[in-house]
């Protein structure tokens, strides 16, 4: 027959607590306290009771308390992290590493997607600003745009702050050096004799976009005439206008992606219209994203570190949370231009 154990350690009651352990251990509530936090204690205790102490936590099931922990530092150990969208592999391989290099520091990442909507860009800033967080990692850089008050804000109130490719004179950022990996791509184009290219992206108005302007140079240095044409936001946009060029009579060579992942549904379509790649049309990516070496044929791309990109910005981040550090850093981290089967 089936019966139900219940048991009554403390554990399963309530919380257990420090005085809890020192109890069953026959120490003071500050040498359990200084064993638990081991090498980031200033007290010392023996080998022997750090060891008796360590043991009756596990027993207990003693976990730390955050709230105790927040109430005493002043600090949530929580980074708010703002970016239009995850859904797509760039934004997620970026917020993983984000998280897994603030676990480094005991600290968490929370995740805000706002779709570009204005109205949720602001709401979800107000509720990150207003006592949720240390601090912020803003990779959505619209949101300053559309409520520059924000800014504002930011400097009264010296809120910790770190920007992800949108630099501004008023904050600390991270951001791709696109000059180095357009530079190379440019160059290689130029000496396989294609002189006429395409960018295809977002916002290809905004002219002064860093990454469009870091082309720009590297395509005239390289003596290649550059186009510019809209993708929009919409993946079968891509697709379509892959289609549309079997019967252009203005073809590109080469086309520039906003991102690998516009490039993939337009080597679809190129594929379905029967236009070859590379040899037809090369197409170039953007972002380096991990299942882009998987496609067919292997997409080329624009990439850099994302992992020193992550360490770098929660590096600065903390800098400015403790004070050591209240210059304004502009960090600029190269991109390399990498070969792919699709160029």
């Amino acid at each position: 027959m089936n019966s139900t154990v219940f048991s009554t350690r403390k554990e399963d009651d309530m919380l257990v607590t420090l005085a809890d352990i020192a109890r069953e251990t026959g120490t003071s509530i500050s040498a359990v306290s200084a064993a638990l936090k081991g090498n980031r204690s200033t007290a010392k205790v023996s080998e022997e009771t750090r060891r008796r102490v360590i043991e009756e936590a596990k027993r207990l099931g003693y976990r730390p308390s955050h709230a105790a922990r927040s109430l005493k530092s002043g600090r949530t150990g929580i980074f708010g992290f703002i970016t239009s969208e995850i859904k797509t592999p760039y934004y997620g391989e970026i917020a993983s590493i984000l998280m897994a290099e603030a676990d480094q520091y005991e600290y968490s990442v929370l995740i805000n997607a706002t779709g570009g909507n204005p109205e949720r860009q602001l709401r979800t800033f107000n509720r990150l600003r207003d006592g949720r967080c240390d601090g912020l990692i803003l990779l959505d850089g619209e949101l300053l745009e559309n409520y520059p008050s924000i800014v504002d804000s930011l400097i009264k109130n010296a809120f910790p702050i770190v920007l992800i490719n949108n630099p501004r004179p008023e904050f600390s950022s991270v951001n791709e050096d696109w000059d180095v990996g357009f530079g190379a791509a440019a160059h290689y184009l130029r000496e396989r004799g294609m002189t006429d290219a395409v960018f295809f992206g977002y916002r290809v108005e905004c002219r002064e976009r860093t990454k469009l302007q870091a082309l720009l140079r590297a395509c005239t240095g390289a003596g290649i005439s550059l186009r510019f044409v809209e993708s929009g936001r919409s993946l079968e946009q891509a697709e379509k206008y892959g289609r549309s060029l079997a019967e252009s009579s203005n073809r590109p060579r080469v086309i520039f992606t906003e991102s690998d992942v516009v490039a993939m549904p337009l080597m679809k379509g190129l594929h379905d219209a029967g236009v070859r790649i590379p040899e037809d049309i090369g197409v170039i990516g953007c972002d380096d994203m991990m299942l882009r070496k998987f496609n067919v044929p292997s997409l080329a791309t624009i990439g850099f570190d994302k992992v020193l990109l992550g360490k770098q910005v929660i590096a600065t981040l903390f800098a400015i949370l403790d004070k050591r550090s209240e210059v304004v850093e502009t960090i600029n981290l190269p991109t390399a231009f990498i070969q792919g089967e699709s160029i």
